[in-house]
C-alpha cells in the first residue's frame, strides 16, 4: 500500500503512535511536493513503526520528518529518498 500525499504535509502536534504493516507494505510518499511529517511541541511524542516514509522535499531542513520538541522514536522505519533544498531559517 503507498499514501501519496497531495501536497501538504501531516502535522502532527500531539503525541501519536503510528503502526504501519511493515516497511514493504506500508509507505507514505510525498511525491515531492512537500514534507512528509512535521511534528512540533514541547510535550509531543511520536512512535512510528512498520512504514517507509519516501519523497519528501522541502526548503530548509527535514525532507522526510521535520521534528522539534517532544521524543522520536523510529522502529523499523525506513527514511529514504526525501531532499531539501537551500537553506531558510524560518522552517
Amino acid at each position: 500500500q503507498t499514501i501519496t500525499l497531495n501536497g501538504q504535509q501531516l502535522e502532527i502536534t500531539e503525541s501519536l503512535d503510528i503502526q504501519g504493516l511493515g516497511q514493504d507494505f506500508l509507505t507514505i510518499d510525498a511525491n515531492s511536493q512537500s514534507r512528509v511529517f512535521r511534528i512540533s511541541g514541547s510535550a509531543t511524542d511520536v512512535e512510528m513503526s512498520g512504514l517507509t516514509i519516501t519523497s519528501g522535499l522541502t526548503a530548509g531542513v527535514g525532507g522526510g520528518i521535520f521534528h522539534s520538541g517532544g521524543t522520536l522514536m523510529l522502529t523499523n522505519v525506513t527514511v529514504s529518498g526525501n531532499s531539501i533544498t537551500g537553506i531558510n531559517n524560518d522552517v
